[in-house]
């Protein structure tokens, strides 16, 4: 437990001195401009009843900047999880909405956001029938059109066996 709190005291350390420190650049996007997005995370989990677990997952998204700082979108989550007493594979539709702390011509920049979808599950694990996941995170722009999105959140899962997860998820976002 002490080791999972250092890793996320690190996580809010490095995510504070990144934007604090962010840098001038011509990247930024505005409104009207869309993102095509790819992230993924793998989270492994020991000490749970019925035996340690493994969840992969990988995402793909399309977003709509109603402004240059507010962003909606929607996508799709792949998810194959097995230990813990389970295993399943689920797809999860699902939809968003962010918010951008940037300054115009910033290059780094933070975020917070929500996201939410539904599950269609199969394997062993037929109960949880949604999630919500508050999230933060920055996106840093290498190019003047292409990022990398780093974020964390809280998932919480809703049905019978509702279980919540703290995630990091690292992607590549592309404005066009």
């Amino acid at each position: 437990m002490k080791t999972t709190r250092k890793v996320i005291g690190c996580v809010f350390l490095t995510l504070a001195a990144i934007c604090i420190c962010s840098q001038s650049t011509f990247a930024q996007q505005a409104k009207g401009d869309k993102e095509l997005l790819f992230n993924g995370s793998a989270t492994f989990t020991v000490g749970v009843e019925g035996g340690n677990s493994q969840t992969a997952q990988a995402t793909i998204g399309l977003g709509y900047f109603a402004t240059s700082r507010q962003e909606i979108g929607g996508g799709t989550t792949l998810i194959v999880a097995h230990g813990g007493g389970a295993s399943f594979t689920a797809v999860a539709p699902n939809a968003f909405y962010r918010y951008n702390f940037g300054k115009d011509g910033t290059k780094t920049f933070p975020y917070f956001g929500v996201e939410g979808g539904v599950f269609v599950l199969t394997g062993d694990v037929s109960s949880h029938d949604g999630y919500v996941r508050p999230n933060f995170g920055f996106k840093h722009f290498f190019k003047k059109n292409a990022a990398f999105d780093f974020n964390t959140g809280y998932s919480r899962t809703f049905g019978e066996g509702g279980m919540s997860q703290i995630d990091l998820r690292v992607g590549l976002a592309f404005i066009f």
